[in-house]
């Protein structure tokens, strides 16, 4: 099968763009060179080699082959196949869920019924990803291609990191379930990533081959569903960050003194219509809301804006040590997709002593949050899965406080290290990648990194920029201002058993200030130096495909300088 690397490439069929993907070019020549009983009898061998084809890119090969090969029998389909692989991974999902002797134990077990919560939740997500990119290979032929090759990489990447956050929740508990639970999801996860494999590689050949961008833009207009979709794109709903748009449009208001319709966020929350594909807008006056907030994964398109970060303030102090894991300890979680915020403080008051403790947790495709506040100790920001922009923004914490598995970036932001609790060490930021080529992230761009006063009095506590929470981990800090309170190796590592610190991707580039020093940091493998060249590769535009929905907000995905460090309105004191 020739390939045409002509701009006419756009013209061609679904089934051949895919088949270039997996390198189907399993030597089969025009069927006019072919004698038609030749081709016939050859056929069964033509599925296998399509399936080895296919496979040839995957990190699991032999599982690629093993369960492609049943169902191939005389179809060589690329696309066929690559949806066989998906179908068997969700199958494998709901199986385990529904039938899994391990989990019906686990959820009646006290030991274990916090960590069969966590499974629930994220293994439910897994499906929807997994359902989402099965439903786009139908429809291959869509708008804006290589944006959809670029949405299918972020939901594969989100179903193989829900499948595992399942076993991490476990690992916590006592007995061999931990071990269970790893193996009753071994094959849907390396189905998951095997595909995530060869999505990868069809983006990698239309690259090659230049007909990505302009040329393969537009090629049918066919609507996308809700969640897909960010309702802020449309007219009546672009530059709604801009000043008080917000606020006019808003379909509910909230107000502690009684000056709204509503006296609680959560009152607001579940006034947001199921699946709506409009924009919803929550205007929080300003005030102190004492409660735990989720606006679900049926509630896509939620603005949320307040009177400001120090004014408008959603407050909990839910934590490990009082019986809430990490997920669930999140004073507000976000998990319907296109989710935008604004001027509002998200805060966890727990002490310095009591574990992971999370302020804000975004499971939310395509999220802007804007001059937004997020205080706390432990785990304050959980940027759990997909693109998440951060413009603006304050964080502060002690332990893995910007930490999570999404494809994130933290633009013009002030990054705040507070002091923790006895005998521990602060590590700024902590990022979940697993497994090659995964296109997730931590990026730090033109922030501004430093301490609160006591922890600024205090010399001996040590600082850290961050440390590798998976093999793969990625971390950049790039055109940051970064005060003297780091220390100079600048990285620590996850556990002793688990340093993590050969293939993982850390770098450092174009940073000032009296952190900034990298003559004495870390010597691991995975300390990257990257080339002025490369900068742009962890830019929003390319690295979270921005240009394409974050811009409609009104708000700009690039920056021009870092702002100046400041700690002020924070809370000073370990409280441990």
């Amino acid at each position: 099968m020739a390939l045409n690397k002509k701009v006419g490439i756009i013209g061609f069929c679904s089934v051949l763009l895919v088949a270039m993907v997996v390198g189907v070019v399993y030597t089969h020549v025009s069927s006019r060179d072919v004698d038609a009983e030749d081709d016939k009898k050859n056929q069964i061998n033509e599925s296998r080699k399509a399936v080895k084809s296919i496979c040839k890119p995957t990190q699991y090969r032999e599982t690629c082959e093993k369960n492609l090969m049943p169902v191939a029998k005389n179809d060589t389909d690329p696309k066929d196949l690559i949806k066989a692989g998906f179908d068997f991974a969700m199958q494998n999902i709901r199986d385990n869920v529904k039938k899994s002797k391990v989990l019906q134990d686990a959820e009646k077990d006290p030991n274990t019924a916090s960590a069969y919560k966590v499974c629930k939740n994220v293994l439910r997500r897994a499906l929807r990803d997994l359902q989402r990119s099965f439903e786009m290979m139908n429809d291959f032929d869509f708008e804006d291609l290589d944006d959809r090759l670029f949405d299918l990489k972020v939901w594969l990447s989100s179903a193989s990191k829900g499948q595992n956050t399942c076993t991490d929740a476990f690992d916590k508990t006592s007995g061999d379930v931990a071990e269970k639970m790893k193996e009753l999801l071994k094959l849907s996860k390396e189905l998951t990533i095997n595909g995530f494999n060869m999505i990868d590689e069809l983006t990698r050949v239309l690259t090659d081959m230049q007909i990505q961008g302009k040329n393969t833009r537009k090629l049918l207009q066919v609507p996308l569903p809700p969640d897909h979709q960010p309702a802020w794109v449309k007219p009546d709903w672009k530059d709604i960050l801009v000043g008080d748009a917000a606020k006019e449009k808003a379909h509910a208001v909230v107000a502690a003194d009684g000056s709204g319709k509503f006296k609680t966020v959560n009152e607001a929350v579940k006034s947001v219509p199921s699946n709506n594909p409009d924009v919803y807008i929550i205007y929080i006056k300003a005030g102190v809301y004492a409660e735990n907030v989720l606006i679900g994964p049926n509630q896509p398109n939620v603005v949320m804006v307040g009177d400001g970060p120090t004014k408008t303030k959603i407050t909990g102090s839910r934590s490990d040590k009082k019986g809430y894991n990490t997920l669930q300890s999140s004073t507000v979680g976000v998990e319907g997709f296109n989710f935008l915020a604004k001027d509002i403080g998200f805060e966890n008051t727990a002490h310095a002593d009591e574990g992971p403790a999370v302020a804000l947790r975004i499971a939310a495709d395509k999220s802007v949050v804007v001059n937004c506040r997020m205080d706390g100790f432990q785990d304050t920001l959980f940027a759990q899965v997909y693109r998440q922009f951060y413009k603006d923004c304050v964080v502060s914490g002690t332990i893995d406080f910007v930490f999570g598995g999404g494809i994130a970036i933290f633009q013009g932001c002030t990054v705040i290290g507070r002091k923790p609790a006895s005998g521990q060490s602060n590590m700024l930021v902590a990022q979940n990648r697993e497994f090659p080529n995964d296109i997730s992230g931590i990026i730090l761009d033109h922030c501004a990194l430093g301490p609160a006063p006591d922890l600024a009095a205090d010399p001996a506590i040590q600082s850290f920029l961050g440390r590798p929470w998976k093999p793969y981990s990625r971390m950049i800090i790039m055109n940051s201002q970064i005060e003297g309170f780091i220390n100079a190796t600048g990285w620590d590592i996850w556990l002793p058993d688990k340093p993590n610190t050969k293939d993982s991707f850390i770098v450092e580039f174009n940073n000032k200030g009296p952190g900034a020093d990298v003559s004495k940091r870390v010597t691991w493998p995975s300390f990257k130096k990257i080339s002025p060249g490369e900068v742009s590769t962890f830019a929003a535009p390319t690295f979270l495909k921005g240009d394409s929905w974050i811009p409609a907000t009104g708000v700009p995905c690039t920056a021009t300088a870092a702002p100046s460090f400041s700690a002020a309105g924070l809370a000073s004191g370990s409280a441990d």
